[in-house]
């Protein structure tokens, strides 16, 4: 009797740090996703080259 009762806490203890550590694992993974979103579709102006200025520049060296 002691035996069984010692197998089925170490199974509860068990699934407890098992379900633990997965739902860990899917806020790691989730984290990651949402932060490759961000990167992703990040709202900043991509710099472009000005001609204007490239082109006054070289104006001034000839």
């Amino acid at each position: 009797m002691l035996k069984k009762n010692i197998w089925k806490r170490n199974i509860i203890v068990l699934s407890i740090i098992l379900s633990v550590i997965l739902i860990a694992t899917l806020f790691l993974i989730f984290n990651f996703i949402l932060k490759a979103n961000q990167i992703a579709f990040r709202e900043e102006e991509i710099p472009v080259l000005d001609t204007e200025k490239i082109n006054g520049f070289l104006e001034k060296i000839k």
